[in-house]
């Protein structure tokens, strides 16, 4: 680490503000510079001034408190890499925090100066690390990270809460994850996080401009980072906001992401357009979303005649959902022969208990990890995270 590194502190209590500032100056050379806020209004204005390279937060302030202060803060600062300093020790929020994008959390009462020295230059040269190796292309030039791309054979088959879940369940095996709500239209996915607020930024903010060349930065910016681990690019959340997605965008949405997370997780429309098209020949997996009804695979048949005609070469999969019990549902070995495609998923009817997670803006997998509902979207997750990815026949 090179030269004086900027942190910024925001504390509320004076002393223990004294304490931590003296700790860092008497580090040998005293490498750092410490600006301090004592609330998190003020810790945000200067955090998103910019020119920090380490934000070292309370999560007990006077105008926030607990994991929300976090998850505020890094909302606002996306790029800032975030030690927590928290007051009492709690392993539940420890836990939480670092999966919501946390880098590190540290018990004030036992830190040292040493021991905090350390903390912050290895949090400061693995995100360096992390973004050297975001910005340096393959040996290809092709993407990163592994893209799943998720298609309703129609509207209404619950292709969004499939989408959510998987992402949720990668996640849980502790990668990183960004979902994309990749619509032009208003979608539901907002719907599902109903007791958080929904920022103003989103998709929008980027395919409603007259020039595709947005930066990555302003991409990461349209970011919401979920309290379960993984971040959330949202579609738009407003009638005016909504506007068809042009191919380019698409493409330079997913690239930048899966150029930056380990999986990515596309939410996309059933209709075929020039934004599908190109989202798909990013993905490495595309999962069908379809009932158990004629209708649906007829209409799953029309779909699969796109995406092969677009020659994509990622994989198909059939994921097979229950939105509601079906007295003579059609045979899963006869879909997968129907479709030409293997099974990858196969979601149970739990009506119920969507309703209860989207009420606690949680993810069904999350909420129900031991239920047969969070079993069966557990094992989708790690299928996905499987290399290669495997689907069976029927």
């Amino acid at each position: 680490m090179d030269g004086k590194t900027t942190a910024l502190l925001i504390e509320d209590n004076p002393g223990d503000a004294i304490l931590i500032r003296e700790m860092l100056l008497e580090l040998p050379a005293s490498p750092f510079t410490v600006q301090w806020a004592d609330t998190l209004a003020k810790g945000l204005a200067r955090a998103r001034a910019g020119q920090i390279d380490i934000v070292l937060l309370d999560l007990g302030l006077p105008d926030s408190q607990g994991l929300d202060t976090f998850l505020r803060l890094h909302q606002a600062a996306p790029h800032a890499p975030i030690i927590v300093l928290s007051g009492r020790e709690d392993d539940d929020l420890a836990v939480s925090a670092v999966r919501a994008g946390a880098e590190d959390y540290l018990v004030k009462g036992t830190v040292s100066a040493d021991s905090l020295g350390r903390s912050i230059r290895y949090t400061i040269e693995r995100y360096a690390r992390q973004r050297r190796s975001a910005a340096t292309p393959s040996g290809n030039g092709r993407k990163k990270g592994r893209v799943v791309g998720f298609i309703g054979a129609k509207g209404g088959v619950g292709t969004t809460t499939v989408a959510l879940n998987a992402a949720a369940a990668i996640a849980e095996q502790k990668r990183n994850v960004i979902l994309a709500e990749l619509r032009g239209s208003c979608g539901t996915l907002s719907h599902h996080f109903f007791q958080r607020q929904i920022p103003a930024s989103n998709l929008s903010r980027l395919s409603n401009r007259a020039e595709v060349a947005f930066t990555e930065a302003e991409l990461h910016a349209c970011l919401t980072r979920h309290s379960t681990g993984f971040g959330v690019l949202f579609g738009p959340q407003k009638a005016g906001e909504a506007k068809p997605i042009a191919g380019e965008t698409a493409r330079r949405i997913v690239g930048m992401l899966s150029a930056s997370a380990e999986f990515v997780a596309l939410d996309l429309p059933s209709e075929p357009s020039e934004s599908n098209r190109n989202a798909v020949s990013l993905c490495d997996f595309v999962g069908l979303v379809l009932e158990r009804e004629p209708s649906c695979v007829a209409a799953g048949k029309i779909v699969l005649d796109h995406l092969r005609g677009w020659n994509t070469e990622a994989l198909i999969g059939a994921i097979i959902v229950h939105r509601t019990p079906l007295a003579i549902p059609l045979d899963l070995e006869q879909i997968a022969r129907e479709l030409g495609v293997g099974i990858a998923g196969l979601i149970p009817p739990a009506a119920d208990a969507c309703v209860l997670a989207q009420k606690a803006g949680t993810p069904v997998v999350t909420l129900y990890a031991d239920a047969l509902v969070g079993d069966s979207f557990l094992k989708l997750g790690r299928a996905l995270a499987e290399d290669p990815i495997v689907v069976r026949k029927g």
